[in-house]
């Protein structure tokens, strides 16, 4: 058992999703990726699926949008503000997530980004992610709240 992605199958409704991505309140996320854009604000299908997620937190959660556009690439990081988060996927796109060396496809998925360094490469179309972010807790806990949930 791997200790920094977790896939995770839940009915996400990536269309009402990606219709409540506000591209014009999308702003630089990182000097480290300037062409990375992030947005915090979410719509009402984005809080409902968060809150459905915040019963695996003993602490505080964000949501928000990322998107890497066509042809840049997210180098090598951790996220040193949040002890992990759950991304979803909104499009179609060659992206490939490599973390601890090695590399990731998904859907959905919860991923220890606080302790592994994690980069995506070029895209061929824009990558768009809606992520539900663990301010406070850590991977392995929110995973054994999900497991144990389905049970």
């Amino acid at each position: 058992m791997n200790n920094y992605v977790y896939h995770i199958d839940y009915p996400f409704n990536k269309t009402k999703l990606l219709d409540e991505m506000y591209s014009d309140k999308l702003v630089k996320f990182s000097e480290l990726n300037p062409n990375w854009l992030r947005s915090s604000d979410t719509g009402p299908s984005g809080w409902w699926i968060a809150n459905h997620f915040e019963q695996f937190t003993n602490g505080k959660i964000s949501t928000g949008y990322y998107k890497q556009p066509a042809g840049t690439v997210v180098h090598e990081h951790t996220d040193t503000k949040c002890g992990c988060r759950i991304n979803v996927k909104l499009t179609e796109d060659n992206s490939i997530l490599t973390m601890d060396g090695q590399d990731i496809e998904y859907n959905a998925a919860l991923l220890n980004v606080h302790q592994y360094v994690h980069s995506v490469n070029k895209a061929d179309k824009d990558r768009i992610i809606f992520s539900i972010i663990y301010l406070e807790d850590n991977f392995n806990d929110v995973k054994e709240k999900i497991i144990a949930s389905r049970n």
